[in-house]
């Protein structure tokens, strides 16, 4: 299985760090021991040396042959189905890159172009996800030499729960000293502006004084570590879809840090070793590797607040993940948690 690359908190070969570059792929090879995992770089060194071993040999090496799929959902169909697909190798968008490497021009490769089209209903009833789920294995289950699989799903695509990909080592690290920096003991906030209503800001921001305040008080917790949008290190958002900041925002985020002092991922020192390196800058500056590492910072906070509606996004994959994990953490006897998520009000 060749392991796509990573960038901008995304898995797809159109980003341009491998993906050890957020995950640790030798704890993912003891979970699955019967996959051989390979990366990119791998898989384009594996094509160049094949075809110069068939040079080599005058031809004698057996062709290619390649399977393209584009799996997608689509909630006005009727039923899912799989069929051929018009060959266009374009359309399989950054897989495009391994093309000049296959040479497709051979005649003797066999080059196959289908789609699966997913009745969205198909992947939410746990019953159809049964029946798709075995029609996926059986399409997929072929002899091609090469797989290549192009599609975005936001559903689980099988009935059975995948192990959670851990994170690499140097990310945990990072989370940890920042741990250790605010004395073990701090509250996380995670608030996502882009989703406020600005003019509410005003009085979301002293919503959120009066209960750092309270939290402060009688949790006996001196320490704030801020998770967020806003720009840290340069004027850019570090969401890649947060495009209009206005004053209102950078009023908030003036009257949080004149009234606190507030940590953050930038402030701590946190990814020194990224920051020096210029090929991260883009990553550093957007919703990339820092996302992982607020996400971390946030799961180990003693208390841990985000938003109410207006002030900030209530629905959040991202602080849903935090909050899971702080109650899988609670329900195992972490007792450093005080809490699993609490919303800030805002004063009426």
């Amino acid at each position: 299985m060749v392991l796509p690359n990573v960038g901008s908190s995304r898995i797809g070969t159109c980003n341009k760090f491998p993906f050890d570059f957020y995950y640790n792929i030798t704890l993912l090879q003891k979970e699955f021991p019967d996959v051989l995992f390979k990366s990119e770089n791998d898989f384009i060194f594996w094509l160049k040396e094949r075809d110069q071993i068939k040079k080599i040999m005058n031809n004698n090496d057996k062709p290619l042959s390649i399977l393209h799929s584009s799996v997608k959902i689509n909630r006005s169909v009727e039923k899912t189905f799989y069929d051929d697909a018009e060959p266009n190798f374009d359309v399989y968008e950054c897989i495009s890159k391994f093309e000049p490497l296959m040479n497709l021009k051979d005649p003797n490769s066999r080059v196959r172009y289908t789609k699966m089209i997913i009745k969205e209903m198909d992947l939410i009833r746990e019953k159809s996800r049964v029946e798709f789920s075995k029609l996926l294995t059986k399409v997929l289950t072929i002899d091609e030499e090469i797989i290549l699989v192009n599609g975005y799903v936001v559903h689980p695509l099988f009935l059975q729960i995948m192990p959670v990909i851990p994170y690499n080592d140097y990310i945990l690290n990072e989370a940890q000293k920042i741990k250790d920096k605010l004395s073990s003991s701090y509250i996380g906030i995670h608030w996502r502006l882009e989703s406020s209503t600005p003019k509410l800001l005003p009085e979301c921001v002293q919503g959120l004084i009066k209960t750092l305040n309270k939290v402060m008080e009688e949790g006996e917790i001196k320490n704030i570590y801020l998770a967020t949008d806003y720009p840290l290190l340069s004027s850019r958002s570090q969401s890649s879809t947060f495009g209009k900041i206005t004053n209102y925002h950078h009023d908030a985020i003036r009257t949080l840090n004149e009234t606190f002092k507030i940590n953050t991922w930038v402030s701590l020192g946190g990814l020194e070793q990224l920051r020096k390196n210029e090929k991260y800058n883009k990553e550093l500056n957007g919703s990339g590797i820092q996302g992982i590492l607020d996400k971390l910072v946030c799961m180990n906070s003693n208390y841990f607040i985000s938003g109410p509606n207006g002030c900030s996004r209530v629905i959040s994959k991202y602080t849903k993940a935090i909050a899971n994990e702080r109650s899988n953490r609670i329900k195992n006897k972490d007792s450093d948690l005080l809490n699993v998520i609490d919303r800030w009000e805002i004063p009426l």
